[in-house]
């Protein structure tokens, strides 16, 4: 259940939608539109004070996305600018020198270092590969914060647990389920998406310790795992990898 409304802040349309969400989650999106969702439990006024708070950084990545040369859709380069995303929290990516690659949040910016040897040419193949591998490297870092909790709190849930689980990117699944083994796999990606993304596809990959395929007995088994997981899942279907 969810409810949606576009407000004016500042001279900014934004879409504000309440639904089943822990936090305030706010983002630009590239297409220009700043959307916003917040819990049952918080009021408007606090979330347009918040918003109100985070203005500037809303007009500056406007800014941004304004521009082609700035934009990560396909087949243009990763630059100092663009928009990520951790946890459902938007950042600018910001491309520094450093002895090493490395990747740090700092304030409202997600912080990649390089050796010089890549920022030299920060355009090429093999700098955009190493500023991809470095948000991946990320990426996995926090995910590995967050699992062993997350997925003890699913298992008991669930009255199943894994084998192992794996992170890694995953072109077209969020995760898969190795239902011989046990094995799980998660897309590196869930990181970039509010933690209830990571809570639905663990406990849609142990229902699959139940049953193979998608059924309706699946369904019903999701839905006592995890009752919010069509909301969650519709969240997901258009999304788009920060850096890809």
């Amino acid at each position: 259940m969810t409810s949606a409304k576009t407000v004016q802040i500042a001279g900014i349309p934004v879409q504000l939608t309440q639904k089943r969400v822990k936090n305030i989650n706010l983002r630009v999106t590239r297409e220009g539109r700043v959307v916003v969702s917040y819990p049952w439990h918080t009021s408007e006024a606090v979330v347009l004070a918040f918003i109100e708070s985070r203005s500037d950084w809303i007009r500056a990545t406007l800014s941004r996305t304004s521009l082609p040369s700035e934009k990560n859709s396909a087949g243009q380069n990763i630059i100092s600018g663009c928009e990520v995303s951790v946890w459902g929290q938007p950042y600018a990516l910001q491309i520094i020198p450093g002895s090493r690659r490395t990747a740090y949040i700092s304030a409202h910016d997600l912080v990649i270092t390089l050796p010089n040897r890549y920022l030299n040419d920060l355009t090429s193949e093999t700098s955009q590969s190493a500023i991809r591998k470095t948000f991946d490297e990320f990426l996995a870092k926090e995910m590995r914060k967050i699992l062993p909790e997350m997925t003890a709190a699913a298992e008991a849930k669930a009255g199943r647990s894994a084998s192992l689980y794996r992170t890694r990117r995953m072109k077209s699944r969020w995760g898969s389920c190795n239902t011989k083994t046990g094995a799980i796999t998660l897309n590196l990606e869930l990181a970039e998406h509010n933690p209830e993304a990571l809570k639905y596809v663990i406990a849609h990959e142990l229902t699959h310790l139940y049953v193979r395929r998608h059924n309706k007995e699946f369904y019903a088994l999701l839905t006592t795992f995890y009752p919010n997981w069509k909301e969650v899942r519709s969240g997901l279907k258009n999304a788009r990898p920060s850096l890809r």
